[in-house]
């Protein structure tokens, strides 16, 4: 799993993702939304490869760039269901990170107290 800095709330769970279990880790200091290689290997997701741009991370003290993403995931939550898509993220330590930009298109909101979503 990675590594969440001391003191730091977390809002992570598992939920189903194209109705497959994963783990998801909802980061409010994350930008966007991010896909372990290795979930989406194992559940035969359709990975495309961007050839005109690429997303370089700064994510734990280094960058990382990426050219891929998976389009069109679904995730459900209290009988809601969300679509989006999500970067394929090198050495990711879980399975889905979503992020700002997944939260804010979904109004969606981080209740820190209880470590729920709103």
């Amino acid at each position: 799993m990675t590594e969440i800095p001391s003191g730091e709330v977390v809002t992570a769970g598992k939920f189903l993702m194209n109705q497959h279990p994963a783990v998801v880790l909802f980061d409010s200091s994350a930008l966007h939304s991010f896909m372990n290689p290795a979930f989406a290997s194992k559940y035969n997701q359709k990975v495309i490869t961007l050839s005109m741009s690429s997303y370089c991370i700064s994510a734990a003290r280094s960058n990382i760039s990426t050219n891929q993403i998976v389009q069109d995931m679904s995730i459900e939550i209290e009988g809601q269901v969300y679509t989006f898509d999500l970067v394929v993220l090198p050495g990711l330590g879980i399975d889905v990170i979503l992020g700002m930009e997944w939260m804010s298109g979904h109004g969606v909101l981080i209740k820190t107290s209880t470590r729920s979503l709103c």
